[in-house]
């Protein structure tokens, strides 16, 4: 899609008073004086338009409704800006802004793995059964792409206890794919059965999910997202929020 901005500039040309031309002067007043773009009865009542027109011209552009055109403005401001956040914001709400521009940057950032996730996409969809396995701290993003794939109708099997990774370990066929979830302290134990199955399969049987600082233990980037970022800090709740994202990309792909 072309950038939103330029459309919107390019509007401002035609004919005065016309209702294109009334919106997108008022959207432009925002953008160059560096305010939070309104809302949709706000930017009708300014514009002496309905809001049903606001949403046609946002249609026009082809956006769902004017909510999905702001946003994209918005993103696209703070894209040309370079500046902080809460000089496009006001400050009231800066921290929750630039937390949020930084999740939509990380998103944008894993566009770089999307080759690695179509191959693992793959690999589910071939797999004749599923072992997921991880460490403590990745628990409960492990249980979400359990759950995940159970509802697919999918053969999966969860743990992450070490005396239930002994127990299954030589079920595991070359037909079968094994999801690692490595992070946090107290890992080494997965590590070492991750490297065993590393070397008994081939490397098409197993795909990893760690944190930056894990990656180093493994000789092993082929099968394999780091799912720190620069945008967001690498602590659990961002971890959690990136990997959920993963997550639900795979879960899409899948219908």
């Amino acid at each position: 899609m072309h950038s939103v901005l330029d459309q919107i500039a390019s509007m401002c040309s035609e004919t005065k008073n016309t209702t294109s031309w009334k919106i997108s002067s008022e959207l432009i007043k925002f953008y160059k004086n560096k305010q939070e773009l309104p809302n949709l009865v706000t930017l009708a009542n300014s514009c002496f338009v309905s809001p049903s027109m606001i949403t046609k011209f946002s249609k026009n552009l082809g956006f769902n409704g004017y909510k999905e055109l702001s946003v994209k403005m918005q993103i696209e401001i703070i894209d040309r800006s370079h500046k902080n956040i809460s000089t496009i914001f006001d400050n009231s709400d800066s921290l929750f802004k630039e937390n949020e521009i930084n999740a939509i940057n990380t998103i944008r950032d894993f566009q770089l793995i999307k080759e690695k996730l179509n191959s693992l996409i793959n690999l589910i969809k071939n797999a004749n059964k599923i072992y997921i396995f991880s460490t403590n701290y990745f628990s409960d993003v492990a249980k979400l792409m359990n759950i995940m794939l159970l509802s697919k109708g999918i053969n999966v099997v969860y743990m992450n206890k070490l005396n239930s990774m002994i127990s299954i370990f030589d079920n595991i066929s070359k037909k079968d794919l094994c999801l690692f979830f490595i992070g946090g302290s107290g890992s080494d134990e997965i590590n070492f059965y991750f490297q065993q199955l590393y070397n008994k399969f081939q490397v098409e049987n197993i795909f990893l999910f760690c944190t930056h600082s894990k990656i180093f233990k493994f000789n092993y980037p082929n099968n394999s997202i780091i799912i720190d970022t620069d945008f967001l800090s690498h602590n659990f709740f961002e971890r959690t929020f990136s990997l959920s994202y993963i997550i639900m990309q795979i879960d899409l792909h899948l219908n």
